[in-house]
């Protein structure tokens, strides 16, 4: 009862403290025919007060007025009469609104645009509270429309990942133009009279129950190799992994990195990998949204068997002008953003690496753990033999928009993206019993465009409407000369190898959502899709030309797919969305049905249960080649076999509790995939030529498991734990006598913990993993077949540490970073490497393939 009284007091003191720094400034002005706006305007930043208003109506009222040092409320109560406005004091903030006529409660509409405070570019998917009742999302406008009951004051709050919330109350102005809401980033450091953000937000629930959203900004002070990552960031959280050095990018719960949806701007992204895997080839810096779906994703997704990642880029500053440059020990980074006229703004970011020009000891460790086992994997030999190999190795990736904004309720932007590696390499040894010669050749590089139109039409309809071309190209090119100019033999070979693999596409995506009532909407849509694949393999020994082995595909097709979904609320604490999707594919000329169904029920405030089930269809897939060493190939195909679609089959349900500043998400999850493929590659010899036997296997997947994460913000302290408990078993018909066994991806236990602090300029955060071994084929075995991925590697744990300095001054800002990789110098077995020995009867060893060792990393950031 003591404690109460206490808090009471303290509270009345703190608004008679309040309420006595108001009452002690006064007020000299002096205005001419000035509006009303204006004056408020000035007033409030000279006098360091706080007013909320309709800007649109006041500016239509004129002041007339000239007094010296007069109280706030004598000088509101003069420039407010005659104008039927009266002001109300609100938590610190005077209030401008209609003086009250004792209106009834009428039936009103909100309609709200909520932007970037800094940059003026729009927030989609904004959390949404009003009159502590009504809950909403913006949309991908940042538009929001809501019908309430009221006659009195609105409040609202607003609250975006990685932006201060807003809480604020204030009267509907009478007409019905769209309101302005504008939140700044938590990370600025604003007046020195203001508080900085208590809390550091780097990820959240979703809008529904199968989303993640996560903050692309705070992602930058996480540990990295000097490159932000913002997919390699996402793996922190439970349920994703991020299979570093071996070119194969995130694996969600246990998939094919490559069953997952990667959309940047509407269009897909095929490959993400730049430097054999380590960082992701789209630049963070562009990145604006990041939405990612484990499974159980709605209707208007498709393509997919396992998640969806859907990033939306930046459209650029409206206000002015500004740049944001990085160097680290691998790339220089750069993004300009400007204002082209009040409508157009245009965005465009440039990261190269500069290793072709010189050699950083980041580098080298990189290469040295990836690089040359890419290469010996070629040559079938040791990672010890190393030969005097000198390569030309770089990257680079471009981002650039345009986007048109005639209204607040329409954008329309053309965006361009483009990424690429290149590797080469030649190796050169003579002595006096043979020459040998290996020149190689290796690029893989994105291209796309994409055309966007949104448009907010009232607020019962909106539609975006997406059209974009995609290409992914992947070649190598490889010789082998070898003469022996003994004299007692004349042998000379020199083999070529060329693979090609190219994917490219058209895309159409329109999709548009009409709110029926305040309980009820339908979402619809069409999707269309035309694809071109081709890939070649070509091995032949320039001097035998019975010794041709050659592999060659060239497809393509188009699927069609309409989709709805309508979302109901029949109780006041339960929602459910039941769509389907109906896919036409034109290689087998059939329908694809695929029902989605979802539901949440509000157990009480802050709790929230949730489960989602669906059929999915992959209709572009790979396929893993692999030959007798156990390297692996992946190549792009249509469906699993080149004709039939892989299928997925999901179901998940959770339960989630977010209070304040603590947030715990659980879930269950079983997927069963079907029309899974691979093949082994065997080189057979005959007598007088040479040959090749493909074998293809068709199998099945089951993935089962359970995921926590757990979000807890202590003031300037924001710390995250996740945990997932998995099995992924294979069924291929042929391999392991057609039992079950662990899939590549298979890890039983994965713990993560990471967290951010900010004191003063600084930033400090910390990534901490233990997650089991992934479970390898020994070919060192003939047999490997009869007894696939019995054998795993040791378990494999981490810490990495970052700090960040933040510097500079009103006009300019800067970072200083420092991440420590491997903090404690442990020995991880990445990968298990297969090479030939044919001096010795066993001709198949294997070595380990390693992670990086405690290795420093410097970068430095400068933004005007």
């Amino acid at each position: 009862m003591k404690l109460k009284v206490v808090i009471l007091l303290l509270f009345a003191l703190l608004a008679l403290n309040i309420r006595a720094q108001n009452q002690n400034c006064f007020i000299t002005y002096n205005a001419q025919s000035e509006s009303l706006a204006n004056v408020l305007t000035h007033i409030a930043n000279e006098y360091h007060l706080k007013f909320a208003y309709d800007a649109a109506l006041l500016s239509q009222s004129t002041v007339n007025i000239n007094v010296k040092k007069v109280s706030v409320p004598l000088f509101l109560n003069t420039i407010l009469e005659g104008n039927n406005l009266c002001y109300r004091l609100i938590a610190g903030t005077y209030t401008i609104l209609p003086c009250d006529t004792q209106e009834e409660n009428k039936i009103k509409t909100i309609k709200g645009v909520i932007m970037d405070k800094e940059t003026g570019e729009t927030l989609p998917y904004t959390n949404i509270q009003i009159n502590d009742d009504t809950w909403n999302t913006s949309n991908h406008l940042g538009i929001f429309t809501n019908k309430i009951n009221t006659k009195d004051s609105v409040r609202i709050r607003l609250s975006y990942l990685g932006y201060t919330p807003m809480d604020t109350s204030f009267y509907l102005p009478p007409s019905s133009d769209i309101i302005t809401f504008a939140l700044s980033r938590t990370s600025e450091i604003i007046q020195p009279v203001a508080i900085l953000a208590s809390k550091i937000a780097i990820v959240e629930k979703g809008s529904s129950g199968d989303q993640l959203v996560f903050n692309p900004h705070q992602a930058t002070y996480l540990p990295n190799i000097g490159e932000q990552d913002i997919l390699g960031a996402i793996s922190i959280l439970p349920g994703i992994n991020n299979i570093k050095e071996s070119s194969r990018s995130l694996s969600i719960r246990g998939s094919s990195p490559y069953s997952n949806l990667i959309l940047l701007d509407g269009f897909p992204v095929f490959n993400l990998d730049h430097f054999f895997g380590n960082f992701s080839a789209i630049n963070p810096k562009y990145i604006k949204n990041v939405k990612i779906s484990r499974g159980g994703f709605g209707a208007n997704y498709g393509g997919s068997i396992a998640g969806i990642i859907d990033i939306t880029g930046k459209t650029g500053n409206r206000h002015k002008t500004t740049v944001d440059i990085t160097a680290n020990l691998l790339s220089l980074n750069a993004l300009i953003g400007a204002p082209i006229s009040p409508k157009f703004t245009w965005i465009i970011s440039a990261r190269r690496s500069y290793t072709d020009v010189a050699e950083t000891y980041l580098y080298k460790n990189l290469f040295d753990r990836n690089g040359k086992g890419f290469i010996n994997e070629s040559l079938g030999t040791s990672p010890d033999d190393y030969y005097d190999i000198i390569p030309h190795f770089n990257f680079c990736d471009y981002h650039s928009k345009l986007t048109y904004h005639p209204s607040v309720n329409e954008t329309m932007s053309l965006n361009f993206y483009h990424s690429n590696d290149h590797l080469k390499y030649n190796i050169r040894e003579d002595n006096q019993d043979y020459l040998y010669r290996i020149n190689n050749q290796d690029q893989w590089h994105n291209n796309g465009l994409s055309y966007e139109w949104t448009k907010h039409y009232s607020s019962r309809f909106d539609s975006r409407l997406n059209v974009g071309l995609s290409r992914y190209t992947n070649e190598s090119n490889f010789s082998n000369y070898w003469e022996n100019i003994n004299e007692l033999t004349d042998l000379i070979s020199n083999i070529q190898i060329n693979i090609t693999n190219r994917v490219e596409g058209l895309y159409i995506n329109q999709e548009s959502n009409y709110f029926i009532s305040e309980k009820s909407s339908f979402d619809f849509g069409l999707n269309f899709n035309n694809y071109r694949i081709n890939y070649a393999y070509n091995e032949k020994d320039k001097y035998d030309p019975s010794s041709l082995i050659g592999e060659s595909i060239n497809e393509k097709g188009n699927t069609c797919a309409l989709f709805g979904a309508c979302n109901i609320q029949p109780l006041q604490n339960i929602k459910l969305t039941a769509g389907i999707r109906s896919t036409y594919y034109s290689p087998l000329q059939k329908l694809y049905l695929e029902p989605r169904l979802a539901g949440s029920y509000k157990l009480k405030p802050g709790i929230k249960l949730h489960a989602e089930a669906g059929r999915y269809f992959q209709f572009l897939s790979t396929t893993t080649q692999y030959n007798e060493l156990g390297n692996a190939t992946d190549y792009w195909v249509f469906g699993h076999d080149g004709i039939h679609p892989a299928e997925s089959r999901q179901y998940q349900g959770g339960i989630d509790y977010h209070r304040k500043s603590l947030l715990i998400n659980m879930e269950l999850y079983y997927r069963k995939s079907e029309g899974l493929s691979t093949s082994y590659f065997y080189a057979t010899e005959k007598e007088g030529s040479n040959g090749a036997t493909i074998t293809y296997f068709t199998g099945s997947q089951v993935a089962k498991g359970l995921d926590v994460l757990i979000k807890k913000s202590f003031y300037q302290y924001t710390s995250i734990i996740s945990y997932s408990y998995s099995q992924v078993h294979n069924r291929y018909v042929g391999i392991n006598n057609g039992h079950d066994f662990p899939s590549n991806y298979d890890q039983p236990h994965q713990l993560k913990v990471s967290g951010i602090y900010c004191y003063k300029k600084w930033h400090f955060s910390y990534i901490w993993s233990f997650l089991s071994g992934h479970p390898y084929i020994d070919f060192t075995q003939k047999d490997y077949l009869l007894t696939p991925n019995q054998k795993r590697m040791k378990a494999i744990h981490q810490m990495d540490l970052a700090g960040i300095y933040n510097f500079g001054s009103c006009h300019w800002k800067g970072q200083l970073g420092l991440t420590l990789i491997n903090v404690y110098n442990q020995k991880n077995i990445v990968r298990k490497k297969f090479y030939n020995t044919p001096m010795e009867e066993n001709n198949i060893t294997t070595a380990n393939i390693t992670s990086l060792s405690f290795t420093p990393v410097l970068f430095i950031n400068i933004k005007f």
